[in-house]
């Protein structure tokens, strides 16, 4: 398991990610807003809508504290402190992630509401029954232990405690290709199905709320992208949308992308969202 934490890690290293993404922002330090890091802040499929629905469907009041397991560099855990009001705890494996986020944070003045800290989400530094709210995205893939995970969200919410997901998950076709964004080789994708999750959430104490498969919508996100992207290179002005993946992934970026598409088509992966409450 510390061999497996030690891959993931180097995985998503990035070093002076913030300084690159401030770069490309074209906003200096000092003016830097949440809505300047939008295009970069939110490195999952569908990018920033999904973090809107994801923030929708957990709707934490003012007064809420809210944990984001695998927080990656706090591009929702912003949106919702803006939206909200809510307080958050931003959770990550990635030193590098870490680093990122807490600079980001400053600069954009939401120190004082995100904490961010290093950490295994199976062994989450925190008290039982800490948080109203809890919100993972695109983080589970690289946990093995599904079972000891949702325990340990479960633990860490307070009863009635509510807890919104969106996740990459294993489909009813074959192996993925690699790479992907999360992985480079199966090594460190752990997919689960869409049925054997569930089975974990309520083993865990979860009553599920709502539960969405999202492959049709992530695919046509894809392709509006790519669209998007083709008509500015071929206008020629300079306006293709970049994203914090495209600074992530490097020269091997396109490659991944393509690789998502191929096999979200193809139904060896699929995307779902599901909102889930703590039993009482």
């Amino acid at each position: 398991m510390v061999e497996t934490s030690k891959r993931v890690q180097e995985h998503y290293s990035s070093v002076d990610l913030a300084d690159r993404i401030i770069g490309l922002t074209g906003v200096s330090r000092d003016a830097l807003t949440v809505a300047a890091l939008e295009p970069f802040d939110h490195m999952h499929l569908r990018g920033s809508k999904a973090s809107r629905e994801m923030v929708e469907a957990l709707a934490p009041g003012a007064d809420w504290h809210v944990v984001d397991v695998g927080a990656g560099i706090c591009g929702p855990a912003r949106m919702a402190v803006a939206a909200t009001g809510c307080q958050v705890t931003a959770l990550d494996l990635s030193d590098d992630f870490c680093a990122c986020a807490t600079e980001l944070n400053r600069l954009v003045g939401l120190q004082d509401r995100i904490a961010v800290r290093q950490g295994d989400a199976l062994a989450m530094p925190f008290a039982d029954a800490t948080f109203d709210g809890a919100i993972t995205h695109h983080a589970a893939m690289n946990i093995s232990d599904k079972a000891a995970l949702y325990r340990e969200i479960a633990r860490v919410l307070k009863p009635g405690g509510r807890f919104v997901l969106y996740d990459v998950m294993r489909g009813p076709g074959e192996e993925p290709y690699y790479p992907v964004p999360w992985a480079t080789t199966s090594e460190i994708s752990f997919l689960a199905t869409p049925e054997d999750v569930r089975g974990h959430l309520a083993a865990a104490g979860f009553a599920e709320r709502d539960w969405q498969s999202l492959r049709q919508e992530t695919l046509d996100w894809m392709a509006a992208v790519k669209a998007a992207r083709e008509a500015a290179a071929a206008a020629g002005d300079g306006t293709a949308p970049a994203n914090t993946g495209s600074v992530l992934m490097g020269a091997s970026g396109p490659e991944k992308i393509r690789n998502v598409a191929r096999n979200l088509g193809q139904d060896r992966i699929t995307v779902v969202m599901g909102i889930f409450e703590k039993d009482a």
